[in-house]
């Protein structure tokens, strides 16, 4: 069964419950005793509904998921190819609604398609409510219709699949192209600016964090396409240092805004219901956990409380000797004392800033500069390249074949970035804060190789435990 034959089914159905009068017609053609006195129209639609239900012996669980299938399919043809939704629609709904209670039984289907649409046909035209469509019940399926719709008359082309929505391999470069263009037009550390502007609000001074989180709807309210900040962040950090002149205004921002937001709806991993009451099977939950995953990585922001970074950083190296040299000759306690410093000089202070090693040097009187900067370049900075070279494609990550093991952001690696003359720049100390700790550990990997992860196990426990004790009253 596809929803083309489907629906041809309804089409040809012809239903002569409407021709029934009276309840005793009524009875009479489900099949009811009328002679057992007191009737009901109750009655009758509950007959229906046994019967649609009868119409299938096994797998009423697939035929359910079947029928969910093809109400995504219509919303879709009625979206992007402007196609009548309705009387299949509420065919399936009585379909889904009649079988609900034998949907455990996950059997190969076997049963008459054919006659399960003409009771549920008999059933519309004694009940009607499945025929007011509220949008607001399949907002997730309409949403990322009508973001195809937008990006198609944009000149975006598309092919679908069952149920599935794939930009076609061109027009996805194309969006992601057109997407970094913008940024680049702006100009990345403007952008960088515009993104933590917009969240400055949700910013909490005791966490020294920004509440960009996972936002679910409340049970009873729906949601709203969100704008994939972390995306927006993650490509302006690739392109931090474009090329002036910059067009930055509110027009190209609100283009950014609404071109990203699109791209990203028409992924399709944004719930805009609460998922409280979903159950999973193996696979399913597989599949839920790879949504869940991309739209951290698109929406919310991985941050830490900077000091918490120094002291986790100090906790974690216990065992390693901390006036070893390392690398071009920096040593741990180097390392300590101006991460340290750095955060002492940025304190109370958010969003993208320039490193002034002057006051660094001043600050960090234990170390000569050259030691500094050993440390600023060697372990806590990313190359002139930059960082997030690899990245375009929201889902663009590590794979394990050769050559795409570099995919992916890898801004995380490091916490600060430099321009062509060397400068210094910070994005954020919330943002930036768990870099500082993998800088050093991508470090100390180079000297202690596949041994390293292995040698801080003992220490990590160690500190877990301190600190689980310390804040137990």
């Amino acid at each position: 069964m596809n929803l083309k034959a489907f629906k041809h089914l309804v089409d040809s159905s012809h239903s002569d419950i409407k021709y029934c009068n009276d309840l005793k017609a009524l009875y009479e053609y489900v099949g009811l005793p009328t002679n057992l006195g007191f009737m009901t129209r109750n009655s009758v639609t509950d007959e229906l509904y046994k019967k649609i239900c009868a119409s299938f012996s096994s797998g009423h669980g697939l035929v359910w998921e079947l029928c969910n299938q093809f109400k995504q399919e219509l919303i879709q043809e009625q979206v992007l190819d402007d196609l009548p939704i309705q009387p299949y629609f509420s065919t399936l709904e009585y379909i889904m609604d009649a079988i609900r209670p034998q949907t455990n039984n996950s059997d190969e289907i076997s049963g008459n398609w054919k006659q399960a649409i003409q009771y549920a046909r008999d059933f519309s035209h004694l009940s009607n409510w499945g025929n007011n469509l509220s949008t607001t019940n399949y907002q997730r399926w309409y949403e990322v219709a009508y973001a195809t719709k937008k990006l198609q008359t944009k000149g975006y082309q598309f092919k679908r699949i069952s149920t599935e929505i794939f930009f076609e391999k061109e027009s996805e470069d194309k969006i992601v192209s057109d997407i970094q263009s913008l940024i680049k037009s702006m100009g990345g550390l403007n952008v960088v600016r515009r993104v933590l502007n917009k969240v400055s609000d949700l910013y909490n001074d005791k966490q020294e964090r920004y509440h960009v989180v996972r936002k679910i709807p409340r049970l009873g309210m729906s949601g709203a396409p969100q704008v994939p900040l972390n995306y927006i962040l993650s490509l302006s950090i690739k392109h931090a240092f474009s090329k002036k002149p910059h067009k930055n205004n509110e027009e190209e921002w609100s283009k950014l805004i609404e071109l990203a937001k699109l791209y990203t709806t028409v992924l399709d991993v944004q719930n805009y219901f609460p998922p409280a009451f979903k159950t999973y099977d193996g696979k399913g939950l597989l599949s839920t956990l790879q949504t869940e995953a991309l739209y951290d990585s698109l929406f919310t922001f991985k941050q830490m409380r900077p000091e918490d970074s120094l002291d986790i950083l100090r906790g974690l190296l216990v065992g390693i000797d901390f006036d070893t040299p390392h690398g071009s000759g920096w040593s741990l306690n180097a390392v300590l004392e101006t991460f340290k410093t750095l955060l002492e000089l940025t304190k109370n202070k958010r969003g993208v800033q320039t490193i002034n090693k002057h006051n660094l040097y001043k600050q960090c009187l234990p170390l000569q500069p050259k030691q500094i900067d050993k440390v600023l370049y060697d372990v806590f900075c990313h190359p002139k390249t930059g960082a997030n070279n690899n990245y375009s494609k929201a889902t663009d990550a590590p794979f394990l074949q050769e050559k795409q093991t570099e995919l992916g952001v890898d801004f995380f690696l490091k916490p600060l970035l430099q321009d062509k003359k060397g400068n210094l720049y910070l994005i954020d100390r919330s943002i930036c804060a768990p870099a500082f700790i993998e800088g050093v550990f991508t470090e100390l990997r180079k000297t202690y190789k596949e041994s390293f992860d292995s040698k801080i196990g003992t220490s990590l426990e160690n500190f877990l435990k301190q600190k689980l004790v310390g804040n137990t009253p």
